[in-house]
């Protein structure tokens, strides 16, 4: 059997460009891809007789392509397909051989076959109201254009169409295809709503690390709030520890001072208590003060009298001074006591209140670096899930 004409149709819709190919493929090799890049790409080692071209092309203008083409492959018949009235550059182009043949959009299968075969009279079949047979020699097959480096993005990416099946007729292949289109369609729409629900679940957990990031930022504002308290409670600790210091000294100068009045009433005391001279020296003393008085005058004796009454008024006086000054003494001695007790208790409580808050300060910065720590795993997990 003589070998199928090769024909290639570039065409950015797949589907347009697969109803073409369906229409040719029973009578030619038909080969289908979305760009000149691509067809140029082939054509580098595949032989075509005959291009098929929408005018709509991405990448650069079909009629520059074509004339390029017609430079470089001048036997290739090129054919334009139009939606759109004809433009005064394409009547130029049909004009001076750069397109062979314009046709339009959406194209009649009639239309097409007549006009292709009319390039390949020798080897196709001109009955346009016959079909022509299907056979296994024959069989509807469009081969599938490949290249090292397909990609699947439709957006950025040519993609050429899968190979169409064999089937008893061209309308059983536009079926299958409508078939094919919908169950894609259906997957599409299953694979869109596995996204939404990937995505609502990704929203769900990133606010829920938002909530949690609040939390532990929170509680690191409360460490924080509650460290500076407790070196205000330190600070106000350390003034009373000088605070105490200045009693302590102060409590100390009056217990000296105590000290030295209780010796001088002691020595006091001493002094008062000393032994009476003899009774010889009183009786030596009386007989001169009775010879003194012998020689005084009764005015100078009742004067001495009254200055001796008065001196030991004065005495008595300084005595009972004295018992109420002991006295008084004992009561601060004990006050002194009781008040130096009251403070060593007191130092003391302040001795284990400091020793607890520098236990509380450690135990805070500890927890300080693990919020930290959990707030950086944090910060990197969130971005991770960003990703």
């Amino acid at each position: 059997m003589a070998k199928k004409p090769p024909i290639l149709v570039v065409h950015p819709d797949t589907n347009k460009a697969r109803a073409v190919g369906e229409i040719l493929v029973q009578d030619y090799d038909v080969y289908v891809t979305k760009g000149p890049d691509r067809a140029n790409e082939f054509l580098k080692g595949n032989p075509i007789d005959l291009v098929i071209a929408s005018r709509d092309l991405t990448g650069i203008p079909t009629l520059e392509w074509f004339s390029r083409l017609a430079s470089e492959c001048p036997d290739v018949v090129r054919i334009l397909l139009i939606s759109n009235p004809m433009r005064a550059e394409e009547e130029d182009a049909l004009a001076n051989g750069t397109v062979h043949y314009l046709l339009r959009e959406p194209v009649e299968r009639a239309e097409l076959k007549r006009v292709i075969n009319g390039y390949f009279p020798t080897e196709l079949d001109f009955n346009l109201d016959m079909s022509p047979s299907l056979s296994a020699e024959n069989g509807l097959a469009l081969p599938e254009l490949t290249f090292d480096a397909l990609q699947q993005d439709m957006k950025t990416v040519d993609c050429l169409s899968e190979p169409i099946p064999e089937t008893d007729s061209a309308e059983k292949h536009l079926a299958a295809s409508e078939e094919s289109t919908v169950e894609d369609q259906e997957e599409i729409q299953l694979t869109k709503a596995l996204l939404q629900e990937t995505l609502d679940n990704l929203t769900r957990e990133r606010e829920e690390w938002e909530n949690r990031h609040r939390s532990l930022q929170e509680r690191l504002d409360a460490a924080q709030s509650r460290l500076a308290e407790m070196d205000e409670t330190i600070k106000q600790l350390e003034e009373f520890k000088q605070d105490l210091a200045a009693d302590r000294d102060r409590l100390a100068q009056a217990l000296t001072q105590k000290d030295r009045h209780i010796a001088k009433i002691e020595q006091e005391r001493s002094e008062r208590s000393k032994p009476r001279p003899d009774r010889s020296r009183d009786l030596a003393s009386r007989e001169q003060d009775h010879s003194l008085k012998a020689v005084m005058a009764p005015d100078r004796l009742e004067i001495l009298e009254i200055e001796l009454k008065m001196k030991e008024s004065e005495i008595l006086r300084l005595h009972q001074q004295i018992e109420i000054e002991r006295k008084q003494a004992a009561e601060v001695e004990k006050d002194f006591q009781v008040a130096l007790q009251q403070c060593q208790d007191r130092y003391l409580a302040l001795e284990r209140r400091s020793n607890e808050l520098d236990l509380e300060r450690k135990v805070l910065a500890q927890g300080k670096i693990e919020v930290m720590e959990r707030l950086a795993w944090f910060e990197a997990r969130t971005d991770a899930t960003l990703l």
